[in-house]
């Protein structure tokens, strides 16, 4: 079994594209296409970071930051490396992130059958303050939305 320190995060490289989409096809019924990664990538708001374990990339994340807000757009892990830190990682390291360019929220979507996935972003400290009916398509089901209140200095 892996550990997190078993884990390399780094800032997403372009060449780590054709990765990416394969990880999130894997792993999601209705995943981003490839140009869909690849115009979110583009904007200068968005920030993403890759997890690698022995020169693969097993793990990723992308935000969003807009004023004081950062919508957290997507995030993934190889089946895999589930359950061995590498998402918690993938989190803390967006939470830094969102720090250091003043973001006081950080908030994302799952879906309302991903108890699992609720479950790990409650012990993250997100809490759910809304939901998004018919949010998801493939297959159709409402969006659970979750908040976390980012501090200025400690947690």
């Amino acid at each position: 079994m892996i550990t997190p320190t078993d884990v390399r995060l780094r800032s997403f490289q372009p060449a780590d594209l054709p990765a990416l989409v394969a990880l999130e096809a894997a792993l999601f019924p209705d995943p981003w296409s490839y140009e869909t990664f690849a115009s979110t990538l583009h904007h200068a708001t968005t920030a993403a970071y890759v997890a690698e374990h022995r020169e693969h990339l097993v793990g990723y994340a992308l935000v969003r930051t807009a004023h004081d807000h950062a919508d957290l757009l997507t995030i993934g892990v190889a089946p895999t490396h589930q359950r061995c830190g590498v998402g918690r990682l993938l989190i803390d390291t967006l939470i830094g992130h969102c720090r250091h360019v003043r973001v006081t929220a950080l908030f994302l979507e799952v879906r309302r059958e991903n108890h699992s996935a609720q479950a790990f972003y409650r012990r993250l400290d997100f809490v759910e303050i809304g939901v998004r009916r018919g949010y998801y398509r493939h297959p159709i089901d409402d969006a659970i939305v979750m908040q976390r209140v980012i501090g200025a200095v400690h947690e």
